[in-house]
């Protein structure tokens, strides 16, 4: 069966846009921010040269997207950096405006065939031999990255955690090139493989990521829309059960014990300092962006520590959204991460295991990882699921 005509420009701008995704989160991982953005900018032009139309997102996601981003700009108004909270506004609206556009016509008219896609493993291939390279000789890619500067002896280990967790997300379409060519072997000795790749480092993020959607595809694989309501389910529960379950956490006094890592104790201490700070504003949280400014400066000795009780963000994506924009925030939220799974709900039901493992391990990732506003870190999610959806689609079609 033959599929719709692929814009031949705008084939060629997503392949380089997804070539060069795993390229660069291995080697500065903060460049998957201008690659979302002007990727999906010359993407989106590129389309309507090919095409002579614009590409028209669905109402519901025009409705999510444009409500939380003006909901965003308005937490200026009571934000204590008002300033600040219209910058992250405007930061998120020409990141993610042009990728949604970008993911509408990507998925309508699928710029992936199959040699395309094998091209796709071969540049994740090179990847992850650039990180085992980091890893096994004493990061020479992140020093040439940075101008041969040695590294800091005392933060060796987590130098090159963004470079994993980016790593981790984009694994997944891989797995989904594999899962489609019924290689079921490899599809699930590569996440396998990231896990111990990982290890030789110090991003519990990514190996939690890539467990957890291991697991998930295992159930996925048997029952793909028992594992997609449930995972709905799931979205609700975490919104709504992450404050008490942190508070539960920190009643055990793990952080005094000391038996675990410092990294997970002072996760802790500050999931249960910005816990706190919710119930004081759970409305309307205290403006976007603004955690990085409610404890400036503010430490804490436990445990044989001091550590800063909340730096720049939560550490936790659920609670960030709790903190910076309350009940109404929340509810965004829950209708994205919904609507994630809705749309992975239309897939051929063969390509939806890998999609749904992918959700469940960037839920897992951004529930102990980077600030969620990071544009970088929302890129490499983004052009994770992107790829995702595009092989699947083009897997229909072809």
């Amino acid at each position: 069966m033959t599929g719709p005509a692929v814009p031949a420009r705008f084939a060629a701008a997503c392949l380089i846009i997804l070539l060069l995704a795993p390229l660069i989160a291995v080697t500065v991982p903060r460049g998957l921010a201008p690659l979302m953005i002007a990727g999906s900018v010359f993407g989106i032009l590129l389309h309507r040269l090919d095409t002579g139309r614009w590409p028209v997102p669905p109402v519901r996601w025009m409705v999510i997207l444009g409500g939380f981003l003006a909901y965003g700009a308005l937490t200026s108004v009571w934000s204590i950096r008002p300033g600040q909270s219209l910058k992250q506004a405007w930061e998120l609206s020409y990141a993610l405006i042009p990728a949604l556009l970008l993911a509408v016509a990507a998925t309508r008219t699928p710029p992936l065939d199959e040699r395309r896609a094998g091209l796709l493993v071969a540049a994740y291939a090179a990847a992850v031999i650039l990180l085992m390279l980091d890893l096994l000789h004493g990061l020479p890619v992140y020093q040439l990255m940075r101008g041969g500067l040695p590294p800091d002896p005392e933060l060796y280990g987590s130098l090159i955690n963004r470079n994993m967790v980016a790593m981790a997300a984009l694994c997944w379409p891989v797995c989904q090139v594999f899962w489609l060519r019924r290689q079921r072997a490899a599809t699930a000795l590569l996440p396998v493989g990231m896990i111990v790749l990982v290890t030789g480092g110090e991003s519990e993020s990514a190996m939690a990521g890539l467990l957890v959607g291991l697991v998930t595809l295992a159930v996925a694989t048997a029952v793909p829309t028992l594992t997609r309501h449930l995972l709905g389910i799931g979205v609700v529960v975490t919104f709504f059960a992450t404050i008490p379950a942190m508070e539960y956490l920190y009643g055990l006094d793990l952080i005094d014990r000391g038996d675990l890592p410092f990294s997970f104790l002072h996760r802790i201490e500050i999931w249960h300092y910005a816990s706190n700070l919710v119930f004081e504003r759970p409305l309307l949280g205290w403006g976007l962006d603004s955690s990085r400014s409610l404890a400036e400066n503010v430490f804490v000795d436990r445990g044989g520590y001091s550590f800063p009780v909340l730096p720049l963000h939560p550490h936790n994506a659920i609670l960030q959204v709790w903190l910076e924009l309350g009940f109404v925030g929340v509810c965004f939220g829950i209708a994205a991460g919904l609507t994630i799974l809705r749309d992975i709900g239309t897939l051929p039901r063969d390509s939806q295991p890998i999609a749904l493992a992918a959700f469940a391990g960037m839920l897992a990732m951004i529930s102990v990882a980077y600030g969620i506003w990071q544009v970088w870190w929302l890129g490499a999610l983004f052009l994770s699921m992107l790829a995702i959806h595009v092989l699947a689609r083009q897997h229909r079609v072809g």
